[in-house]
């Protein structure tokens, strides 16, 4: 059988445009079909939603003046959502300008617009404005989509996609925000620095479930000192919505879950964002799909193994930076040999609030690796505080810490960092746990020596004070080396 492509990339998300982008410099023959998907949406939302949190941050710096450097009438000028908005279009603008459709063609990538549909079995095709495309694999990346519920038909229900296509400034005071992934997060938090009044409403019984308890506290603290209300365990599938249609409340929207009731006087529904995949006919080519994503295997590929996917089409709401590395994988899978598992251990993961959550590898609360269970292996816990950091004090961004875990012979195992700007201090972790760059074994040679090179003031600092403490407790834990020093410098003497 002879095929037209070696690639179909379905949808012009930014992880499809991504994946076609690298197959062309791959000199593979590629087409992507693009759903009739805005190419630029969701990178418009990116950019709102990042501008939102940077501009609330900072409006709320200026308003708390934490260098006394106004006098008593002098405030910052108060910031609207339309203002974000406008903001968040120059920066998308600017972003997109290289990574575009029209780049795409120019670069011999065959750009469709149009929605198409698989053909069936065993003539596998797909089928888009009367042409069939025949391609070695096929790529889905038409990411997800947020859906109202059906008890929640009221005008005061909107999906996060809704919030920017509205009159922002009508935008209600009072707001319930349903879920507690990354991204809701960072959204109550930014419209709580808007001056919203924030009701977060969490199916957890903590924020950060998955993450050390200690940062689910600080950010906790965090979200409390920004006034936003937060209820945990609220179950949404419990949940009922009701319009208040007397009293005092009149015209607002009342939630129930279980034992728990809030009056708010609009919902923004961002906990259950489902695959895009409407008439695409998966069914006709066995790929398994259900409501919370597309099912993949460790190679990403589907129940139809000609077929991959990636990004927010798995489920959930998927950073841009996994959704490429998830394309890597595929494109490996595709062009090479389908031999190349993902393994998320290397891929940073992140919460833009203030403060900022950053964690890679395994924390104190997971097991070991095999490897370094089976040996019994020593591994060091070390705690640096920002507090301790120049770069930290002179901005007052002081909250926060990192916990690093090392193995004895000097190799980082787990990171987690909360604190200002951590985002920065992540990547350089997770590049010298990918490429196995160790601290010295030797605690001597290891502080006598700058292992990781830094520049004061800046956040990198606490990478030398991880060093420094890492060698010290190996000091600390050899009482024959302690003897060996302190009875060589008697010697000096």
């Amino acid at each position: 059988m002879s095929f037209d492509y070696d690639l179909v990339v379905i949808g012009s998300s930014p992880e499809g445009i991504y994946a076609a982008h690298k197959a062309i410099l791959l000199q593979a023959r590629v087409a992507l079909v693009t759903q009739q998907l805005e190419p630029d949406w969701e990178y418009q939302q990116l950019a709102y939603h990042h501008s939102l949190g940077e501009i609330a941050n900072y409006s709320q710096r200026l308003n708390s003046n934490p260098w006394g450097i106004w006098t008593d009438n002098i405030e910052a000028p108060p910031t609207s959502l339309a203002d974000i908005k406008s903001w968040g279009d120059l920066v998308q603008e600017n972003i997109t300008a290289e990574q575009s459709l029209d780049n795409l063609a120019v670069l011999g990538v065959d750009v469709i617009g149009g929605r198409g549909e698989f053909c069936r079995l065993p003539k596998q095709a797909f089928l888009v404005n009367n042409r069939q495309l025949r391609s070695r694999n096929y790529l889905l990346a038409t990411g997800s989509k947020y859906y109202l519920p059906e008890n929640c038909s009221s005008s005061l229900c909107f999906t996060p996609e809704d919030l920017w296509q509205q009159q922002l400034d009508d935008c209600p005071q009072d707001l319930a925000i349903i879920g507690d992934s990354p991204f809701c997060l960072e959204l109550a938090q930014g419209l709580a620095r808007l001056g919203k009044n924030i009701s977060l409403l969490s199916p957890s019984p903590r924020l950060l479930e998955t993450e050390l308890v200690a940062a689910s506290r600080l950010l906790q603290a965090q979200f409390t000192a920004d006034r936003i209300r937060i209820f945990v365990d609220f179950v949404p599938q419990d949940l009922k919505i009701e319009r208040v249609d007397q009293g005092k409340d009149k015209g607002k929207i009342k939630l129930c879950s279980r034992n728990q009731e809030l009056v708010t006087s609009g919902v923004i529904v961002a906990n259950c964002p489902q695959p895009n995949v409407e008439g695409l006919n998966l069914k006709a080519v066995k790929v398994k799909y259900f409501r919370q994503g597309v099912k993949v295997n460790e190679k990403l590929q589907t129940s139809n193994s000609t077929i991959y996917a990636c990004g927010n089409l798995l489920g959930g709401n998927s950073h841009l930076a996994r959704a490429h590395y998830e394309v890597d994988i595929a494109l490996k899978n595709m062009f090479l040999l389908p031999i190349f598992k993902r393994e998320y251990r290397y891929v940073p993961k992140a919460v833009f609030t203030q403060p900022q959550f950053s964690r890679i590898g395994i924390t104190s609360k997971e097991a070991l690796p095999k490897k370094l269970a089976a040996k019994k292996s020593s591994v060091y816990e070390i705690t640096q505080h920002f507090k301790n950091i120049l770069a930290a004090q002179l901005p007052g961004t002081t909250s926060g810490w990192g916990q690093f875990l090392i193995s004895a012979k000097g190799e980082i195992l787990g990171c987690t960092i909360i604190g200002d700007r951590s985002v920065e201090i992540i990547s350089l972790v997770g590049l010298m746990m990918k490429h196995k760059i160790r601290l010295s074994a030797n605690p001597m040679r290891g502080l006598l020596r700058q292992e990781i090179p830094y520049l004061s003031p800046s956040l990198s600092e606490i990478l030398n004070q991880v060093q420094i403490a890492f060698h010290q407790q190996k000091i600390n834990d050899q009482p024959k080396l302690q003897r060996r020093l302190k009875a060589w410098f008697e010697r000096r003497r």
